[in-house]
């Protein structure tokens, strides 16, 4: 987590608050393109974009309140809730349910000083406090952890990468679909497969997603699969076997 936000320590009091660290991570992707798209990162504009939205009475919330604004209005309905919650769980058939955002409970929160959500560094601090005592210590204490898949270490296997990283960022593959700058592939492959696992962080699982996810799309929307439909599978036989006596 150190990692995270260790460029933008010094900058937490302005308006974007907890966003700085993301803008900035995000501007090494645009370098990933091939210099002739003159694929541009303007900082500047997005946060003029960003701080349009920000409602009256904006400059007057304390940080955490600042924090809990953005990390709401930018992540929660279209990335956590929408890509990382209803798509993947409605593309396994399960149908998920978010108690803690029913809105009595998320509009009570809300009314609810700073220091009952975050207690110096006791994150949750009144939901820890009301289970405690109903739940074994090791979990009310447990540190906070993210949900997330390895990454890029998923990809590499006693110093090699994974086949599919061999293919779709290969040479051949990136000059063939044309988006990527190969010479920053090249480098990106190499400063990853040279350290060690402790030594991979967000911004190099952030660029691998980012590259794989892109180079995959490109070769389904170039390769669509056309199965025919077994029109079978279509049709429910509804009529009742009656055994005649």
């Amino acid at each position: 987590m150190n990692v995270f936000y260790e460029d933008c320590l010094g900058s937490y009091m302005n308006p974007l608050a907890g966003l700085n660290s993301r803008i900035r991570n995000n501007s090494i992707l645009a370098s990933a393109f091939k210099k002739e798209y003159c694929v541009k990162y303007d900082e500047h504009d997005l946060i003029q974009k960003i701080e349009a939205t920000f409602p009256d009475g904006y400059g007057d919330w304390s940080i955490l309140q600042r924090n809990q604004f953005l990390e709401m209005t930018t992540l929660l309905s279209g990335y956590l809730l929408s890509s990382q919650g209803d798509r993947m769980s409605l593309g396994h058939s399960v149908e998920g349910r978010y108690p803690f955002l029913d809105h009595r409970l998320v509009e009570k929160a809300f009314s609810w000083p700073d220091n009952y959500k975050l207690n110096g560094f006791s994150q949750k601090h009144v939901l820890r406090n009301s289970f405690r005592g109903l739940l074994p210590e090791s979990i009310i204490d447990r540190p906070k952890l993210p949900y997330q898949a390895p990454d890029l270490k998923a990809f590499i296997h006693e110093g090699r990468f994974a086949p599919v990283v061999e293919e779709f960022l290969s040479v051949d593959k990136i000059r063939e679909y044309g988006v990527f700058d190969e010479r920053f592939i090249a480098r990106f492959l190499k400063r990853s497969s040279e350290r060690t696992l402790d030594r991979l962080g967000y911004r190099e699982n952030m660029t691998i997603v980012f590259l794989l996810s892109a180079q995959i799309s490109l070769y389904w929307a170039r390769h669509p699969r056309r199965d025919e439909l077994d029109k079978r599978l279509c049709m429910v036989d509804i009529t009742d076997q009656i055994e005649m006596n």
